[in-house]
């Protein structure tokens, strides 16, 4: 039906007065801003990325995203949002091109870090970058340097003493942070927290299968770092986890000192199950294990049929468009619903199957400098 739109349209351009439309705005790297006109059906993915290639110089293709600002804060688009239609947009919305640069955030130089990610515009100076730093993470003040390192080499102490100074007023552009093996290390500089109160020790993480393994913590990292230290152990995510002392469930935003945790104390690990598992061993569809939104949501997908299929050509644009729409609308909540659902993994990836993104070998640009991703580090 799509196909058979865009047939039209290229015939006769008057259908678009026929078709539902709206605009969007986009700003490019550089801060210049485009506004055009869509079709209610057209898919965002496939607009995102003819704009990006279209917009977006080549040697910039490996580090800028598109996704949304409001209120000063940039949002990466979901693989939801960017298989949806223009039709779930308001008109008038704006997307911006972003880049990403991971801040590795660490309290002792010899320890490597945990890492965050700030989204940063091409023009943004560096101390827009401090702002977005202190966004995440409580510090009072970080001394922030440049350097180049190899590709997948994590900084060292080494590279901070030949890093170069960042000044607030230099941009991301100005220094190049979207190039290949461009790194920011950022040294913490707390006069407010008394070094005193931080120390070091070692506490036991007690499973339900009565097995225990030690965690080496400072009383100043918080329930999240701990988290991602089980994680890169035993491999379980920190959104499945659930950390337990003194019959008190352990918060992520919290610190270890809040909870008085005495060196070599023992945190009880819970693992928490995802909800939901569409079984299909047995060829059927085993709805009684399944919530009701996930439930009512397939249900609909089943019994929804398109009119007049048979007759797609006596159809008028319009009629042709709003089909399309409906059945992209149900294919989408059914998309947002099963990311709710564990998976075997012996079934082929349904998400893909339910809303694949078209495969354009020519949006597979290669920079020819080879751009990786920009990686901040606190020490």
């Amino acid at each position: 039906m799509e196909n058979s739109i865009n047939n039209q349209l290229q015939i006769d351009k008057k259908v678009r007065n026929e078709l539902k439309s709206r605009s969007f705005i986009f700003i490019d790297p550089f801060g210049n801003r485009t506004t055009k006109k869509y079709m209610d059906h057209q898919s965002i993915n496939k607009i995102l990325r003819d704009y990006k290639k279209k917009y977006v110089p080549k040697y910039l293709q490996q580090w800028v995203q598109i996704g949304t600002k409001n209120d000063d804060i940039i949002s990466a688009l979901n693989e939801d949002e960017l298989k949806s239609t223009v039709s779930e947009y308001e008109n008038g919305q704006e997307f911006v091109s972003y880049g990403e640069i991971s801040v590795f955030i660490g309290i002792h130089e010899d320890r490597w870090p945990r890492s965050i990610v700030v989204n940063m515009l091409l023009m943004d100076n560096i101390e827009k970058m401090r702002m977005r730093i202190k966004q995440q993470q409580q510090f009072h003040d970080f001394e922030l340097r440049s350097c180049f390192i190899g590709s997948n080499t994590k900084p060292s102490i080494t590279n901070w003493d030949e890093g170069m100074c960042l000044k607030s007023e230099e941009t991301i552009m100005s220094n190049q942070l979207y190039q290949n093996s461009g790194v920011v290390l950022a040294k913490i500089i707390d006069n407010k927290v008394d070094s005193r109160s931080s120390h070091d020790f070692q506490i036991f993480v007690k499973t339900l299968t009565g097995t225990s393994f030690p965690l080496y913590v400072n009383s100043k990292m918080d329930v999240l770092t701990v988290k991602e230290l089980i994680q890169d152990v035993h491999g379980i995510p920190c959104d499945l986890q659930r950390l337990i002392f003194n019959r008190m469930q352990l918060e992520d935003d919290k610190i270890l000192s809040d909870y008085d945790i005495p060196d070599e104390g023992t945190v009880h690990f819970l693992s928490r199950l995802r909800g939901g598992m569409y079984d299909l061993t047995s060829g059927r569809q085993d709805f009684r294990r399944l919530s009701y939104n996930s439930t009512n949501t397939i249900q609909n997908v089943l019994t929804f049929k398109f009119e007049n299929m048979n007759h797609t050509q006596q159809l008028s644009p319009s009629e042709l468009q709003n089909s399309i729409v409906q059945g992209k609308e149900i294919l989408s909540t059914l998309y947002r619903e099963i990311q709710k659902l564990s998976i075997s993994p012996d079934i082929p990836d349904l998400r893909n199957i339910i809303l694949p993104i078209p495969n354009d070998n020519e949006d597979n640009i290669v920079d020819d400098e080879n751009n990786d991703k920009k990686y901040c580090c606190i020490m």
